[in-house]
């Protein structure tokens, strides 16, 4: 069987291929010359340089071909598959500049020993104005023939980009081949390179078939030098190819891949910006700090002094210079991607780029940064969520969590499950170094932050659940030895995987554990979102297990007792019986928002999900609950609106909610717990933009498993998942 994919931006059809034993195979094929070579020709250099390369004979640090097949038109290559994810995706995702860096950087100081040095040769003294200059021109010439109105752009003697005054193409690149600094700045050695070394072509590995933490796939086929435009063969090249191409890829190439460049205007004047996502500010953190971290690098260093005479302020003109060339190259590879769009921003941004090498090259300005391209991340979106999850996350095991214990209540005949389900996600969803208990067993070695399983003996409405979870653990705590100081200060995420048979989760059946057909089950993800969710006191924040959310603005400190956070109806509340009811209590109820609410005086929200509420409140529901008051509803039902509205409207959103029983003893236990609650209750927003994801029916679910794959807040939830099991696997960054 053979599933074939066209990997964006790839000059071959790409296949992953299922072999009769079950093992998977990626076949490359390729029957098209290409933009400039970057087909056929490129593929049989690729595999010349698999085949021949020292350095991959000698290292595992390229994913070797299994074997190749030439034929009249068509040349292929199969490889064996590696469980992955490319450093692009992670970065994109979110996964922290400090971590990117440290990949990169060790990625760089490897190759430093075991590939540059390998058949290192003198380089020929133009070798610059062949690699760079020539290449320049030759893949403008491709461009202005397939986008003719490139040409008048090509042809100005200015250009206006975002408000700075450019020279024109034609006498920025004279001024750049006669200037004398392209001299000092010049290799002295080429060798053996990767030759396209962009965070799309470094596989992240996982897994217990992992080797190593990073590979490489996609070495360079296209040729440099015209010296190797009519052979086969792989040509040697300058290291500092490979930084330019990094820099690359971290400066605005993998944002244009992932559609987030916008350009405007016409004729000799442009802007172009850059949307906000869930990796901007870890692509700006790599860009800023890319220098820095190589000069760190004990092991780069030792090869930047013994191959530059003139020291690393010289490597680091020539990386600069390669990138602006890689950007106005790369306008050419955009027609072969077919993304004509791409054309003319990338030979805008590489002129840009270019205009400050030679600022640099005059010693007029150190490096022109393009920060303010990007959109900031006080532009209130999703972003905000997916960051909030990537701090909490990837933090360091020094650094202090930020939260205690993550609770989950299930039926007692379902802890088994939950304990495999975990074992699971450990290392995904939660550091792999996190403990996971039962209540049912005391430890006395019981480590914070960690895990508990509550098994409850019988279906339980959601909020008797939530009350015996808390009597559960508190009674664990006390027999592991947990003070009640420490208890009383406790952070806690408590989330439901049970109900009573008439509520969206029953015992039998519950899509929380369900396992996820797109690689995050509804209980990963919600253990995923559960990190956005910050403390100022002790307290659970309690998660009702039908719904997952991303906030759009980071959560205000909280300053009640009770709080409950909320979020703009979607599209659908608005003809959903039960949505409707609710969005009419939270109207009738008049709590009252924070003042920092974006439109306080609008009644347009929803509760997410979550509620807060503090020891002292959950101290005094469970004394109440011991007392043999059985609530029938939610937390949100009993405890908070049962507060604010009359017993006729009480009912009536108890009978939408879908809440089975007596309906007059219900709202009896309800006012019980009522009356030991003195806070008042708080909502505390979301932000406006909040991204709801429901999965407690059946055709929510359905409609959950729909959209995962094209949902850009779930995947980036996934490839944080992805990045955290890959981190811990390597104990990178650590």
């Amino acid at each position: 069987m053979s599933l074939r994919t066209l990997l964006p931006g790839s000059s071959a059809n790409v296949s992953l291929v299922v072999q009769s034993d079950g093992t998977l195979e990626v076949h490359k094929t390729c029957s098209h010359d290409g933009i400039d070579e970057n087909g056929r020709p490129w593929l049989e250099r690729q595999n010349r340089f698999l085949e021949t390369s020292i350095a991959v004979q000698e290292t595992d640090i390229f994913v070797k071909p299994l074997r190749f097949t030439a034929e009249d038109e068509t040349f292929s290559i199969d490889f064996p598959y590696l469980a992955s994810q490319t450093l692009a995706q992670l970065a994109m995702a979110g996964m922290g500049g400090s971590l990117l860096l440290d990949t990169t950087s060790g990625l760089l100081g490897e190759m430093a020993l075991n590939v540059w040095p390998k058949t290192a040769t003198e380089a020929p003294r133009d070798f610059i104005e062949k690699a760079h200059f020539d290449r320049i021109d030759r893949r403008v010439a491709i461009a202005r023939a397939a986008v003719p109105e490139l040409g008048a752009i090509i042809d100005s003697s200015e250009i206006v980009l975002n408000g700075r005054t450019l020279l024109g193409f034609h006498f920025v690149m004279e001024q750049l081949r006669s200037h004398p600094a392209i001299d000092t700045i010049s290799p002295t050695l080429i060798g053996e390179i990767h030759g396209d070394l962009n965070l799309h072509n470094i596989l992240c590995c996982v897994g217990p078939s992992a080797k190593r933490p990073v590979a490489l796939i996609d070495p360079r086929g296209v040729h440099l030098l015209s010296d190797f435009a009519k052979t086969r063969d792989f040509e040697p090249g300058d290291y500092a190819y490979e930084l330019s191409k990094l820099k690359f890829s971290l400066s605005a190439f993998s944002e244009i891949r992932h559609g987030f460049l916008e350009l405007q205007g016409q004729g000799t004047d442009f802007k172009i910006s850059f949307k906000h996502h869930s990796g901007s500010e870890t692509m700006r953190q790599a860009d800023a700090g890319f220098f820095d971290a190589l000069s760190t690098n004990a092991e780069f260093m030792k090869w930047v002094e013994m191959v530059e005479p003139a020291g690393f302020d010289a490597l680091r003109k020539r990386v600069l210079l390669g990138e602006a060339a890689n950007f106005v190259a790369d306008a050419a590879c955009a027609l072969g991607r077919d993304t004509v769009h791409e054309v003319i921003p990338l030979f805008l941004i590489g002129l840009d780029k270019l205009n400050s090498v030679l600022a640099i090259l005059n010693d007029t300005i150190s490096e022109h940064k393009l920060d303010d391209w990007f959109a900031r991340s006080e532009e209130q979106d999703t972003t905000t969520g997916i960051l909030a999850v990537q701090q909490s996350l990837l933090r360091g095991r020094a650094a202090a969590p930020l939260w205690d214990v993550l609770e989950i209540a299930v039926p007692s005949d379902q802890v088994a499950v939950m304990q495999g389900l975990l074992e699971t996600l450990r290392g995904k969803c939660f550091p792999l170094h996190t403990n996971v208990y039962t209540s049912s067993t005391s430890n006395s070695k019981l480590e914070f932050p960690c895990l508990v399983i509550h098994g409850l003996q019988k279906a339980h409405s959601p909020t008797e659940a939530i009350l015996l979870g808390v009597t559960h653990a508190n009674a664990f705590f006390k027999a592991s030895g947990v003070s009640d100081s420490v208890k009383s200060a406790l952070r806690i995420i408590s989330v439901q995987a049970t109900g009573d048979d008439s509520g969206s989760f029953g015992r039998q059946g519950s899509k929380l554990l369900a396992p996820g057909p797109w690689g995050a089950s509804p209980l990963g993800l919600v253990l995923l979102t559960a990190q956005q969710l910050r403390f100022t006191k002790g307290g659970r924040w309690i998660l009702d297990g039908t719904t997952f959310f991303v906030l759009s603005r980071k959560l205000e400190p909280l300053t009640s007792d009770v709080c409950v956070l909320t979020c703009p109806p979607a599209a659908e509340d608005i003809s959903n019986p039960a949505q409707m009811a609710m969005r009419e209590a939270l109207t009738k109820c008049r709590v009252q928002a924070k003042p920092t609410q974006s439109s306080p005086e609008k009644p347009s929200i929803m509760p997410s999900g979550a509620v807060f509420l503090s020891t002292e409140v959950t101290t005094a529901l469970t004394q109440s609950a011991k007392q043999g008051t059985q609530a029938r509803g939610d937390v949100l039902t009993d405890i908070i609106l049962a507060a604010k509205l009359d017993k006729g409207s009480w009912i009536r959103l108890y009978g939408a909610m879908g809440w089975a029983g007596d309906v007059d003893a219900a709202w009896s236990a309800a006012q019980k717990l009522v009356s030991v609650v003195a806070a008042e209750a708080e909502l505390v927003s979301g932000g406006d933009k909040v991204a709801m994801y429901r999965f407690g029916s059946l055709e929510e679910y359905k409609s959950l498993v729909e959209r995962a794959k094209s949902d850009p807040d779930m995947n980036s939830l996934a490839f944080l998942a992805a990045t955290l099991a890959w981190r811990e696997q390597w104990a990178i960054g650590e």
